[in-house]
């Protein structure tokens, strides 16, 4: 870069009127000692020169600095007493447009006094960084300590799921009412478990960032559970359990010497034990793969089609690129994609990360 040239502007202002007070603030002017150019990323060091010194500690200018596309921040530099020059320093991001940059002064301030500062704008030239490279995604590893805390909750998931098998294939010819007990009581174990378990996983990860893939990742398998509960208390068992994802079916009988319902086992162990194994096939993959993220590319014929994806009980988010594309990092979870495409009927289908190791969902639009 050449050596910059130094720009002097000769900076006046008033002091507005201000409450009766022990320290004497008079008219003030300055001086703006800025270069002429400076590449984005190195950090910008001019000097500001008032023409008296305070002659108290605590003072100091603000001023913004302003640049193309709208950036503009407000920062500010501390001026000491007996001192009246005041050197400023910020770094000018590496990221920041080319192009007339502005500093501006707004006030001498004594942090309970602010003394506005009438003044000529100084501007400079900023120089972009070319070439820069920006990251389009990042992906969260499970430490060691969460990958044996995921294992250990897999391991309980099956324990209980081998003992809810072995309750139901005893109380087989059981009352719907004391399957449907059963399932419910095992089914809020299961989710006191979980809440447990993901308690313990944000503490090992030693942050609480609102939205994080774990949360996400948790509330999906709890929905699991949620959803079986929400039909035992509608005692909808004997209509089924159906959702996007999943078709969980449970038949009931009617026993006609005596009028009592029954159950079918192998249909009930169906519906019951599908949110436990779902569960615990997440535990195993988010500990195998030591990641709560995955890529999920989306393909149409013909190609074009907007796309916007979306969990169990949220809205449809659309997607910024059409297909064919690949979301990157999306939290585990069951997602429902929808494809659209102008003249063609709309296409949704479900991707589940447990149980495909393929990441790919690919429609025939059809007109």
């Amino acid at each position: 870069m050449n050596r910059p040239f130094r720009l002097q502007q000769v900076v006046v202002g008033m002091i507005f009127a201000l409450a009766v007070s022990p320290i004497s603030l008079a008219q003030q002017s300055a001086t703006v000692d800025v270069p002429e150019t400076i590449e984005a990323g190195e950090p910008l060091r001019f000097t500001i020169t008032l023409d008296r010194a305070p002659n108290f500690e605590g003072g100091g200018v603000l001023f913004t600095l302003t640049g193309p596309e709208g950036f503009t921040v407000q920062t500010s530099t501390t001026v000491r007493s007996g001192q009246p020059d005041a050197v400023a320093t910020y770094v000018i991001p590496a990221s920041a447009p080319g192009g007339e940059w502005t500093i501006h002064l707004i006030s001498f301030y004594t942090g309970t006094k602010y003394v506005e500062l009438k003044s000529t704008d100084t501007t400079f030239q900023v120089v972009p960084k070319k070439n820069l490279i920006y990251p389009s995604s990042a992906k969260v590893r499970i430490n060691l300590n969460q990958q044996q805390l995921l294992r250990k909750a897999a391991i309980q998931l099956q324990l209980q799921i081998q003992n809810l098998r072995g309750v139901l294939a005893e109380d087989r010819r059981s009352s719907i009412d004391s399957v449907e007990s059963v399932l419910r009581r095992n089914t809020q174990d299961a989710i006191k478990s979980l809440t447990t378990t993901q308690k313990s996983f944000q503490e090992l990860t030693g942050t609480t960032l609102p939205q994080r893939a774990d949360q996400v990742f948790f509330e999906d398998l709890r929905t699991n559970y949620e959803e079986l509960l929400d039909y035992l208390d509608r005692k909808n068992l004997k209509s089924g359990y159906n959702r996007d994802s999943t078709m969980l079916l449970a038949n009931f009988e009617t026993q006609s010497n005596n009028k009592k319902r029954t159950l079918d086992d192998s249909l009930v162990t169906l519906a019951a034990l599908h949110p436990f194994e779902q569960n615990e096939l997440a535990y195993n993959l988010a500990a195998d793969t030591q990641s709560l993220f995955f890529d999920l590319t989306l393909k149409s014929y013909p190609e074009g089609a907007s796309v916007c994806h979306y969990r169990r009980g949220d809205g449809c988010n659309l997607d910024s690129e059409p297909t064919n594309t690949t979301i990157k990092s999306l939290p585990l979870a069951i997602w429902t994609v929808e494809f659209r495409k102008a003249g063609y009927k709309t296409e949704k289908r479900i991707h589940n990360p447990f149980t495909e190791s393929n990441h790919v969902v690919d429609v025939k639009l059809e007109q």
